[in-house]
């Protein structure tokens, strides 16, 4: 996926022991709470939950692409 944000190019060990899976993306993001606060990236929680089916797969690729790189999206 060439949408996916590139990586910052601090090295840290991959987080082999985390296993996160094409389903349970959008079963977390259909469990939030709506009348939460924003997330830090100033999203609405009602909007993840809404939006889980048309975003968890590039969530997946992105939390996945994070764990074996073991950097975040320099966005973050």
């Amino acid at each position: 996926m060439e949408d996916i944000p590139s990586l910052e190019t601090k090295n840290r060990a991959p987080l082999s022991d985390v296993n996160i899976t094409a389903e349970l993306v959008p079963k977390k993001l259909t469990k939030l709470n709506p009348n939460k606060a924003l997330v830090p990236e100033k999203i609405h929680p009602r909007v993840l939950k809404e939006m889980a089916d048309v975003i968890s797969s590039t969530l997946n690729a992105i939390f996945h692409k994070s764990l074996s790189e073991g950097r975040l999206p320099t966005a973050w």
